[in-house]
């Protein structure tokens, strides 16, 4: 799977992408347009970020392991096609 992935890595348009919500970590990350952000679970955004095109996270606000978290998300999404299911 890891070969297949680097592969469709390669061709996404990560600027395009429309996530919805991902459910992870029992944070909540939204990714539209090449912008994204972080909830809490009563639904506050507590980080915002931007995506480009080499699926890069640049943080614009909040604290920096958002960023992790926003990209670990962005790779689960595209690897396995996960968000919310409520």
């Amino acid at each position: 799977m890891g070969r297949r992935f680097r592969f469709l890595e390669r061709f996404m348009d990560f600027l395009g992408l429309d996530t919805g919500d991902i459910e992870f970590a029992g944070w909540r990350v939204r990714i539209s347009g090449g912008k994204g952000d972080v909830r809490d679970s009563e639904g506050f955004v507590v980080a915002e970020f931007s995506v480009n095109s080499m699926e890069q996270i640049t943080l614009l606000s909040g604290d920096g392991k958002f960023a992790d978290l926003a990209l670990i998300a962005l790779r689960s999404y595209v690897r396995y096609g996960v968000t919310c299911q409520s």
